[in-house]
């Protein structure tokens, strides 16, 4: 028994303790933020294996129980950035045959710090590691097309580019990243885009079909696929044209929803008094939502100010410029179009966008208890792994989604919803010609249409907004898809937590996540 005692003492005083479950995954956190897989939105081919390995020893070593919290939750986030990283580059052929994989990035060079005496030789360091990846690039890019020269062409000037703050570091010296197989790249590249195989719409489809998925999976958090977001936006546009006619009928039986929408266009502030009108809006979003508060509204979190926008801005509506998070007051701005430049009949044509019902819709939308709010508590956020993620159907979906709540606590008049539903009809179309023009089912005129006859826009407007849509499949749904998974959330917590249910609460801890996918948002949610 005594020998027994005395090799249990023997092990205890010899044998480390565990680290702490916290305390190691702080430290893999750290790890994994040094690789830069957080911030990248791709792997490189070098990262492969490694991502693999790292993500399998955070499955063997977590299991989740002895986590909890925050804990919990950044472990999540960062299997799931794994997982995502890792499938999209078995699953996207595209992801291959992008330059950024194969090649380091200038702008991760080290430049001295200010204490340090200039490293002439970094840059040959750099070149020496660029040229032995030239090779492994060129091969991986034997089989592009011309679309994906050109596009590759434009990344591998933008991967050799130094930043400012490295051009000051690394001093006179004239810094030309060149090597012979950069050069051989640069010259593979422009011969292809120009003599390379035309790509066929069924290939082009077929791409944007695969990137539509995997963004949504991985970047918003969902499991839809175009047909069902497809779905959802008839089905709102639908339920929406309802509620326009019902509002109609409330203001006016005799007229359209779209005859009172035209009027309301006409009553509008004066181009020079329009900022003071947001200015005004955004105050009185503020001190109603403090009113009711469905949501905390701190002191530091109400820094935003109404600016004009400047020469070459266009936007029709207004738009939010975020707060710093290095910035102590978290000074944020709203936006506003400079009508005052503007002249004649774009002028004119710019104010009755920015009627006066609008203007109540969209300065919530933007400040208080908007994206303002919204990303000045996600800056106050330290931990780390949210910062991997930004996902703009979280973004764009919390803007619509207090559109709505502040309807439900009754800041609307009749005429104030009828504005907002007719751009919450916008929103759906959006979604309809994503999906329809980029994968079929509906041409760009069509989609064009939609929007001038069903929505009302000026038909310029729709050929931009269509254009828009083309090149970015995904993105300009996420609105309504973002809008839709709050709403879900809400119900969801209503009926899990019964009485218990508390809105401000709810809008508190769903904020305090900042924009992380809505898979993890909604498993945070319920610990």
């Amino acid at each position: 028994m005594r020998r027994f005692s005395f090799a249990l003492a023997l092990w205890l005083l010899f044998t480390p303790a565990l680290a702490d479950p916290a305390e190691e995954l702080a430290r893999r956190t750290r790890d994994f933020d040094s690789r830069g897989w957080g911030t990248r939105g791709h792997l490189r081919a070098s990262d492969f294996a490694e991502a693999e390995d790292f993500l399998a020893s955070l499955e063997r070593e977590f299991g989740g129980e002895e986590l909890a919290g925050p804990d919990l939750l950044d472990l999540v986030l960062m299997r799931h950035r794994l997982k995502g990283l890792l499938e999209e580059w078995r699953l996207l052929d595209l992801k291959r045959r992008d330059v950024r994989a194969w090649l380091p990035e200038a702008g991760e060079i080290p430049a001295p710090a200010e204490n340090q005496e200039r490293r002439p030789g970094i840059i040959p360091e750099f070149l020496m590691k660029l040229e032995d990846a030239c090779g492994n690039a060129r091969s991986a890019l034997e089989n592009i097309d011309r679309e994906d020269a050109r596009v590759n062409e434009e990344r591998l000037e933008r991967l050799l580019k130094l930043t400012d703050g490295q051009k000051l570091k690394f001093g006179a010296q004239a810094i030309k990243i060149k090597t012979p197989k950069i050069t051989e790249l640069r010259r593979f590249l422009s011969d292809r885009k120009e003599n390379g195989a035309v790509r066929s719409e069924t290939r082009a489809r077929e791409l944007r079909w695969l990137e539509y998925t995997e963004y949504f999976r991985w970047d918003v958090g969902i499991d839809e696929g175009p047909a069902e977001i497809l779905q959802l936006g008839k089905r709102l546009y639908r339920k929406t044209e309802e509620d326009l006619a019902a509002v109609a009928q409330k203001i006016d039986p005799t007229r359209t929803w779209r005859e009172i929408a035209d009027d309301l266009r006409l009553d509008h502030p004066e181009a020079e008094k329009l900022l003071d009108a947001c200015r005004a809006e955004m105050d009185r979003a503020i001190a109603f939502v403090r009113k009711k508060g469905f949501v905390t509204v701190p002191e530091w979190a109400t820094h935003v100010r109404a600016e004009w926008g400047g020469p070459n801005d266009r936007t029709p509506y207004g738009h939010y410029n975020p707060c710093n998070p290095s910035d102590p007051e978290l000074k944020g701005t709203y936006v506003v179009t400079p009508v005052t430049r503007l002249k004649g009949e774009e002028r004119e044509q710019v104010l009755q966008g920015n009627n006066r019902a609008w203007i109540r819709v969209v300065s919530l939308h933007e400040a208080i208890p908007g994206h303002h709010l919204q990303f000045a508590i996600a800056a106050r956020r330290k931990r780390e792994p949210p910062k991997w993620f930004y996902n703009p159907a979280y973004v764009e979906g919390w803007g619509l989604y207090c559109e709505e709540l502040m309807f439900r606590h009754g800041y609307y008049d009749d005429r104030t919803r009828l504005s907002q539903l007719k751009m919450r009809l916008w929103r759906c179309a959006r979604i309809m010609i994503d999906v329809g023009v980029n994968f079929g089912g509906m041409t760009k005129e069509e989609g064009i249409r939609l929007l001038v006859e069903g929505v009302g826009m000026e038909r310029p407007s729709a050929e931009m907004e269509v254009v828009r849509y083309i090149a970015s499949p995904g993105y300009y749904s996420g609105y309504i898809v973002g809008r839709d998974r709050f709403e879900r959330l809400l119900a969801s917590e209503k009926t899990r937590l019964g009485a218990e249910f508390n809105e401000r609460k709810f809008h508190d801890r769903l904020l305090s996540f900042g924009p992380i996918p809505f898979s993890a948002l909604e498993e945070a949610m319920r610990q």
